[in-house]
Formats: structure tokens, C-alpha cells, sequence
């Protein structure tokens, strides 16, 4: 979220030194055990049918490297639990942050659906404003439209619970919190969480990305598996992976977990997703063509990717402030981070053999959000039809990077 972003980089500083007794250091994982903690007590031993309910994004977690190790897909793949492939290739979705401009990638997938053109996917990720997308695009059908919904309610009056000017003293967020995590609440019902358990059951999968905030590692969250689990809490747990991977902290309160790290009850502090990748796929080495193989399936894999927002930073001329300043390096951050995250999923999925499409807000679009709201909804309804309408005319996957580069995009979806 661009303009939280903003205000964020500015107010950080109180927030380290804000008073807060309720999540105490002493009850957090340390670095020695972060790392085996779990959601769960008692841990299972992972096997290759046994998924995990989440890993970290920068290692293969231990099911997969047994998968791969034994190399016996043929066999592996006979079981009832494990991924599968939905459709006539294997698709993966990949959806970006953007804040108040994911209401771009609901325009392009209601304008997908409507056309008929909308894929099946078997993978769909998301982080921040594209992980409160992503259960949408995961179910699909009518829950397309339900996401149009969705991302056109999103204002400032309904979800921003602003503090007094004394926040610092007391809280860890400009913003107390509660307003948007009972939209999440309502809006990812318990109907919702049995759909995504309906589809994970069919052997697809979606992954939600948090950043665990004291490692500073992304974590990826296999929503799919902990719906269709018999967690008492699941559903708290996803909607707190969801309320995390879009909360910008210093903005938006973090959401803590309780874990479990040897033998003891801990807490871990999570935050947007997008302060470690804007977006993310990998293929852990895998050849997705030769796994597609596997399952008889002819087509290439692909990959679409929908950043919401620009490739690259607008003119903008700074002034000699603090202030806008600071913005202007958390823009400029921002876009490179994109851009790094993109050339590194585009060049992972060469590697798994598979094609890749990438759709962004290009030039034509001269819509301007109002620097006042942090949900401009007229800004946002323009964005919707401007996506709508690139998806509807066909005009919507780009040949390459807004520079060129080495990786260069397939353009067409023939």
C-alpha cells in the first residue's frame, strides 16, 4: 500500500519505542528456536503426503525435498492429498501488493471470468492487497464477482479506526486495526473457508506470504491445507494471515501467532508480506513440464502474474523536506523491489519450464488518487474498469518489462 507506505516510513520511529505490555519480548521466539516453531504442538514429521501449513519462502520445506528426492512421481501422484493439475495446463496465478490499486487486478479477472477467458489455476499466491484477492481467484466461479465486491468496499470511513495524537505513547499502530480486521471477519467467512477447503480437497493450492517480522523472512501460509484441516482455530488463523500479509506496520497493528517451539507456548509477530517480496513463485527446482508430463498434460505451464501497479516511478519533483523526502525513497524502494521480484520469478519459471504473462498498469491509465484518502474509491472504481476493459479487449498481457531486459515475456496466450 503505496501511501501507507508513506506515512509508515515517517511514524516507524515512534513505534519502536512505543510502550506495550501485552506482546512482551520475553514471550516471543528468540533466535535459536524461530525456526521449529509450529502452529501446532505436537509437530508431524512431514512426509510426502503430509504438507506443512506453512514454510519459510526462501527454503524448500523437507515434503518437497523428499518428493523430489525420490524422483517417483508416477507413484506419488496416486495418492488422494497431494497438488493436482486443474484444467488443460498448469496455472499458476501470481498476485502482486499495490494497496488501494488492487482493485486493478479485480478488474482484470471479473473481466477475464466474464469473457470467458479466466484459466483454471492449480496455484495461486498472494501477498498484501493480492492475498485479499487471491482466496477469491482461488475458488473462482461466482466468487469472481464476489471480489469485485470486495475490493470496491474498501474506504476509509469502514476501515480505518485512526488513534488519538498521543498514539505513540501508548500503541504500536497509527491505526488501531479493528474496523479492517472485521471486514476481513466478514468478508472471509467460515462459507469461504469451506470453499477454499472444497478446492485444496481437488488438489489445488493457495499461498498467502507474510513477512515474519523479528527474521525479517517471508513466510508462505498454505491456507488451502489449514481450511481443510481440523484446527479448532483455523479460521482465526486465517484471517489473522490475511489482516498480516496487508499491515503495514507502524500503520496497521502486526498480528501475532501463537506458536509452539520446544515444548513451549510463544508468540511470533507478523506484518505486510510485501516487506519482503511484492510477489512471489517457485518452483523449488521442480520442471513443471516434466511433472505436467506426469499427468498427461500437453500444454506448457504457465505463469500470470498481475502487478498491481506500474513498472516504474513517475516524475515527481521532491521538496527539500523530511517528509516527502522519505516518500520518495520508499517509492523508489518500492518499484525496484517489483522489478527484482519480477526478473527473479521470471527467471524461475524458465527454469521450471514454463511460460510466463504479466499484466501491470501501463501509461494509458491517467486516473490520480486523491492524496488524502488511503482508499480513494473513485480512483479505485477506475482502475477496476480500466482493468475490466484491458482484459475484455484482449489488449492485457505485455511483451516484456517496461525497459526491456534480458527476460522477455511471451505475449500472447494462444
Amino acid at each position: 500500500m503505496t501511501k501507507i507506505y508513506r506515512v509508515s516510513v515517517i511514524v516507524i520511529t515512534f513505534v519502536l519505542t512505543a510502550c506495550s505490555n501485552l506482546h512482551p519480548l520475553n514471550k516471543r521466539v528468540d533466535e535459536q528456536n524461530y525456526t521449529s516453531a509450529t502452529i501446532t504442538r505436537s509437530a508431524k514429521e512431514n512426509s510426502i503426503f503430509d504438507e506443512p501449513y506453512r514454510f519459510f519462502g526462501d527454503e524448500v520445506p523437507e515434503y518437497l525435498l523428499k518428493v523430489r528426492a525420490s524422483g517417483n512421481y508416477k507413484e506419488i501422484i496416486k495418492h488422494h492429498n497431494v497438488p493436482r493439475i486443474i484444467g488443460d495446463s498448469y496455472n499458476v496465478l501470481v498476485l502482486s501488493g499495490g494497496g488501494e490499486r488492487g482493485s486493478y487486478g479485480a478488474g482484470v479477472l471479473n473481466g477475464l471470468y466474464d469473457s470467458g477467458k479466466l484459466p483454471d489455476f492449480s496455484l495461486v499466491t498472494g501477498v498484501s492487497t493480492g492475498a485479499l484477492t487471491a482466496p477469491f481467484a482461488f475458488i473462482g466461479g461466482e466468487y469472481i464477482h464476489k471480489l469485485k465486491q470486495a475490493m470496491l468496499a474498501l474506504n476509509d470511513h469502514d476501515m480505518l479506526d485512526k488513534r488519538s495524537v498521543l498514539w505513540p505513547l501508548y500503541s504500536n499502530s497509527l491505526v488501531e486495526g479493528t474496523k479492517f480486521y472485521q471486514f476481513i471477519e466478514k468478508t472471509y467467512d467460515d462459507e469461504l473457508i469451506e470453499a477454499i477447503a472444497r478446492e485444496y480437497k481437488k488438489g489445488k493450492r493457495l499461498q498467502i506470504a507474510t513477512t515474519h517480522f523479528d527474521s525479517g523472512r517471508q513466510m508462505i501460509w498454505n491456507i488451502g491445507r489449514i481450511a481443510a484441516s481440523d484446527l479448532p482455530n483455523k479460521s482465526t488463523i486465517i484471517h489473522k494471515v490475511l489482516m498480516a500479509s496487508a499491515s503495514i506496520p507502524g500503520f496497521f497493528p502486526p498480528q501475532y501467532f501463537t506458536v509452539y517451539a520446544n515444548g513451549k507456548k510463544l508468540e511470533e509477530m507478523h506484518v505486510d508480506g510485501g516487506l519482503s517480496h511484492q510477489l512471489f513463485f517457485s518452483s523449488y527446482g521442480f520442471d513443471m513440464q516434466e511433472i505436467s508430463n506426469v499427468y498427461h498434460v500437453k500444454k506448457r505451464p504457465r505463469v500470470y502474474v498481475i502487478r498491481n501497479g506500474y513498472l516504474k516511478n513517475s516524475f515527481h519533483q521532491v521538496d527539500n523536506d523530511i517528509l516527502d523526502l522519505s516518500a520518495r525513497s520508499i517509492d523508489n524502494l518500492i518499484f525496484s523491489q517489483t522489478r527484482g521480484d519480477l526478473y527473479k520469478e521470471i527467471y524461475l519459471s524458465r527454469m521450471a519450464q514454463t511460460d510466463t504473462y504479466l499484466s501491470y498498469i501501463e501509461d494509458d491509465f491517467k486516473g490520480k488518487p486523491s492524496k488524502e484518502l488511503f482508499f480513494d474509491k473513485s480512483y479505485m472504481r477506475k482502475l477496476y474498469d480500466y482493468g475490466y476493459h484491458k482484459a475484455q479487449t484482449g489488449n492485457l498481457w505485455s511483451a516484456s518489462l517496461e525497459y526491456g531486459g534480458p527476460y522477455q515475456l511471451n505475449n500472447n496466450t494462444k
